[in-house]
């Protein structure tokens, strides 16, 4: 009769972070897993998303920053056999939001990825401001708001006064890019012709108001037009 012996193995099951979890972007996130050795070495235990390891620990544990948006598969592999051999957990997944789906998923609680109601170019509220103008400028989604207001003013220091102008915008980081713009005629606009001269957080710590001014090169005299333009951030 021939008999046979089947050699035990280590578990291994990944306890942190909960399968369907979402996190923000850049937050750090603790993963952590659990090693039964059924009598056998356990050399090491390695933490991976997809087929990239991240860390393997002298713990049990690690802290884990990802800067990248989008689904992660997460696992566990606990080495044995002098690191020979690998048996691996149970995936978990995990989203990772952009700031912007942050957003989206706090101000649409359950519909944050439903493109009818928290897309960037839809105006819940009907006040005439998509949801990026209202994330943008971090005004209410679902109430209405006035129009941002972009301010031209006078510095009465200068002589002759110089020009500047000022907005309320959400602060960095977000999700949104802001292109200042300059115009002598209301034709032809250049941008990167401005220089920030102030910037002053609201209490909220959430906006602030940007004040700003043409750099040298633009004509201190004659008339001064401003524009403000906004778009999407590519991630």
């Amino acid at each position: 009769d021939e008999v046979s012996f089947v050699r035990d193995t280590p578990g291994v099951v990944l306890t942190q972070p909960t399968n369907g979890a979402r996190f923000v972007v850049g937050t750090p996130i603790p993963l952590a897993a659990t090693v039964t050795s059924n009598g056998v070495a356990v050399s090491g235990l390695q933490f991976c998303s997809g087929a990239v390891l991240l860390d393997q620990p002298a713990t049990n544990t690690i802290i884990w920053t990802n800067d990248v948006p989008g689904a992660q598969v997460l696992t566990a592999r606990a080495l044995y056999d002098a690191g020979a051999s690998v048996v691996t957990s149970a995936a978990v997944s995990v989203e990772i939001l952009t700031l912007g789906q942050a957003w989206q998923e706090a101000e649409f609680p359950g519909h944050w990825s439903n493109a009818a109601v928290a897309g960037w170019a839809v105006d819940p509220d009907g006040d005439g401001q998509d949801n990026l103008t209202e994330y943008g400028f971090g005004t209410d989604p679902n109430a209405g708001n006035p129009w941002p207001l972009l301010e031209c003013r006078l510095d009465g220091a200068g002589n002759p006064p110089a020009p500047f102008f000022q907005y309320r915008r959400r602060l960095d980081p977000c999700d949104v890019v802001f292109t200042e713009e300059v115009s002598l005629d209301g034709w032809t606009w250049s941008t990167g012709v401005t220089a920030a001269l102030a910037m002053m957080p609201d209490t909220n710590g959430v906006t602030g108001v940007i004040r700003t001014h043409a750099q040298d090169g633009i004509p201190a005299a004659g008339p001064r037009l401003f524009r403000l333009r906004w778009a999407p951030k590519a991630n």
